[in-house]
């Protein structure tokens, strides 16, 4: 059977706001088994930013218990989040991209900064590279790549470290709606050799040619 690989069990985020509180996610309950593929959509300020930052354990709830691979991670020590946090890739509406270094260099940093020498490094950066079509253009600088190569070279960084988990934040919003097709192609392909895929999106008519699970937020609620 499928493993669960994340879950949410009524989990609640909420922020202070001036004299009360404003609750991002409301009692939010799912799970997603390995080798899913899903699409995260609702209306600006929904909470789709938050939940991600609740998997990425960037923020914590205030209730409710969030699992990753079966382990609770609603209160994981601090000590233990940045090996949990390696198994994720993560990529923004805005790749924020090293502009002083190549496009190689770019995709290697998370595997230099995890320890891999330079010779190791080469055997992950060249076929992550390859997958998203830029082996060609590795020696350039972001500045010489157009928008959507610039997006490319951060799903490459992402899934460079091999994560078991991908998420992305609006990944497509920049991109005119050929370019969002081919990204979501992308997301498409490293979720066919196992990847368990989270989008958070709404962009309601690329979705409509994708056919995925879709998970619906309004506000804070899961619909």
């Amino acid at each position: 059977m499928t493993e669960k690989i994340i879950s949410f069990k009524h989990v609640v985020k909420s922020y202070a706001l001036g004299s009360g509180e404003e609750t991002a996610i409301n009692r939010v309950s799912f799970d997603l088994k390995e080798g899913e593929m899903v699409f995260l959509t609702g209306h600006s300020g929904a909470g789709k930013s938050t939940l991600l930052k609740l998997i990425l354990m960037l923020e914590r709830p205030c209730s409710g218990r969030i699992e990753l691979y079966g382990q609770d991670i609603s209160k994981l020590p601090k000590r233990k989040i940045p090996g949990m946090r390696r198994t994720i890739g993560f990529i923004a509406q805005n790749p924020k991209l090293l502009q002083h270094q190549t496009a190689y260099e770019n995709v290697a940093l998370p595997l230099i900064i995890n320890g891999f020498g330079p010779a190791d490094a080469a055997k992950r950066v060249r076929p992550a590279l390859s997958m998203v079509g830029l082996l060609n253009k590795q020696h350039r600088y972001p500045s010489g790549l157009s928008c959507g190569e610039q997006q490319r070279l951060g799903i490459a960084r992402a899934v460079v470290t091999k994560p078991s988990i991908l998420l992305a934040d609006e990944p497509t919003g920049n991109l005119d709606p050929s370019l969002s097709f081919e990204i979501m192609q992308l997301f498409e392909k490293l979720n066919q050799v196992g990847v368990t895929v989270m989008i958070a999106t709404h962009d309601l008519s690329l979705i409509g040619r994708i056919k995925h699970l879709l998970m619906t937020l309004e506000q804070g609620r899961l619909v």
